[in-house]
């Protein structure tokens, strides 16, 4: 679960890394400033203009959101790299800070909005959307989501959007929505390691698909997949393959777990639903 399959790759699990991989970023948060829609228009009018200036590189959005309503935390840096890769990762936090100052300066400087606000902190690491992913005994593909496919096997349900962010591309970008579609057990079993599970954005999934998988809802309803079905397959004394998958199920509604989606963000004609 560490999100870049750290052991499954140590152990010989076969993984797959994708050669265009979606940026990483890191969040900043802001204090003493009131979000809404208008707010997000100026920043954003703002940074494409700091952008074409040639005083910004790349950058996302931004993607605004509150905590307490007199504060933001702004998902919009943007760097491209793989985060299993040291330099990469130290390179991603330098510009990261960098850039979110940068914003900030520009903010400050342009929107009366922001004349009593104060940068308040930047996240402790980078974050990363994508890196290797494990080949797993069944790959979750864009067709899967995009169709709202339903497997026998399904362990959490995913319901985010197909939010591919490019590597090379400043500013917002398309997120085709998509409906509820189950992310199955045999997502989480390398195909080629035993008495193993894997959970995350490190699961078995194209990279189109994890696209919409890899978010944090969805990464946890998949580790608590993964540690219900090792304490099932530890109390059974079987593999993880072995496992009951009625029983699994069983035990992941009782804790909460998602499986099925309301009937009110089920798309109307959807077959599979």
């Amino acid at each position: 679960c560490t999100g870049d399959g750290d052991i499954a790759a140590w152990a010989g699990a076969e993984t797959e890394t994708a050669d265009s991989l979606q940026p990483m970023s890191l969040h900043f948060r802001i204090a003493y400033l009131k979000p809404d829609f208008e707010m997000r228009k100026k920043c954003a009018a703002v940074l494409e203009r700091i952008h074409k200036q040639g005083k910004l590189d790349l950058y996302a959005g931004p993607y605004p959101a509150t905590f307490s309503g007199r504060d933001v935390y702004f998902n919009a840096t943007r760097f491209p790299g793989n985060n299993t890769n040291p330099n990469d990762w130290t390179n991603a936090e330098i510009q990261g800070r960098q850039d979110a100052w940068t914003m900030f300066e520009a903010w400050q400087e342009q929107l009366t909005e922001f004349k009593d606000a104060y940068f308040m902190t930047s996240g402790p690491v980078a974050g990363a959307r994508e890196s290797r992913r494990i080949v797993g005994d069944y790959v979750l593909t864009g067709d899967d989501v995009r169709g709202g496919h339903r497997q026998d096997d399904v362990i959490v349900l995913g319901a985010w959007r197909l939010d591919r962010h490019p590597p090379k591309q400043a500013g917002y970008h398309e997120i085709p929505w998509t409906p509820p579609y189950d992310i199955p057990y045999r997502t989480l079993l390398p195909r080629t390691i035993q008495n193993l599970l894997v959970a995350g954005r490190c699961h078995s999934a194209t990279s189109e698909a994890l696209a919409s998988s890899r978010v944090t809802a969805t990464a946890m309803g998949m580790g608590q997949a993964a540690g219900t079905a090792a304490g099932i397959s530890i109390s059974k004394g079987v593999e993880p393959r072995e496992i009951s998958i009625t029983a699994l199920q069983d035990r992941l509604i009782s804790g909460g777990a998602i499986l099925e989606a309301p009937e009110s963000d089920i798309e109307v004609g959807n077959p599979d639903w």
